[in-house]
């Protein structure tokens, strides 16, 4: 990586604040450049792992009689899905952080921010950091999750100058909404299967 993004790397994870000062003077081109950078990188270790993890099953299933000449179509399989997983992760990744940006924008404007949707693009972008150079790795991703949604509330409060409180809502609340459809939805799943249920019955 470049001198520059590796300074911008430790900015974020250890000096956030004066970090998201600065960044209200970048583009959202350089930011979405720093992104996607970080994405690919965290795609390609992704794909790695998840290959690494699936490897074991390979001996598992050669060990079952009339299987054992398997193991290299079995390999060759686990190898395609887990590159397919790097360009799935990093497609999906390249869009869905504007479709992100623009539902957190709903709440930023509900809760004061009026500094513009480009600054709340830039801090999503920014707050990942951590969730994409540690996420890839089996139990300790979780922290760069957590270590990310710190991120964006430091950064909403500083690249919107809203309250912490509001900082902590806007990232609050939509999370919360978001639970809440993915129960209701799953609630009703239920009960249409179990309607169909009786009627096949």
């Amino acid at each position: 990586m470049p001198v520059q993004m590796v300074e911008l790397i430790k900015g974020f994870l250890f000096n956030p604040v004066e970090s998201f000062r600065k960044a209200r003077e970048t583009t959202l081109a350089e930011a979405y450049q720093y992104y996607v950078i970080l994405l690919l990188f965290f795609s390609i270790l992704f794909g790695v792992v998840m290959y690494l993890e699936l490897n074991p099953i390979i001996p598992i299933l050669t060990a079952i009689p009339g299987m054992a000449d398997l193991g290299g179509i079995v390999n060759a399989i686990l190898a395609q899905l887990s590159i397919l997983a790097i360009y799935v992760i990093f497609f999906i990744g390249l869009f869905s952080i504007f479709i992100s940006g623009l539902y957190y924008h709903v709440f930023v404007t509900l809760l004061g921010g009026e500094e513009g949707l480009v600054q709340t693009f830039k801090t999503v972008m920014y707050a990942n950091t951590p969730a994409l150079l540690i996420g890839w790795i089996p139990m300790i991703g979780i922290i760069g999750a957590i270590w990310s949604i710190v991120l964006f509330i430091i950064g909403m409060r500083e690249m919107q100058k809203v309250s912490l409180v509001s900082a902590i809502l806007i990232i609050l609340v939509p999370t919360i909404l978001i639970i809440g459809m993915v129960l209701i939805a799953s609630m009703l799943m239920m009960t249409i299967i179990g309607l169909f249920a009786a009627i096949a019955a």
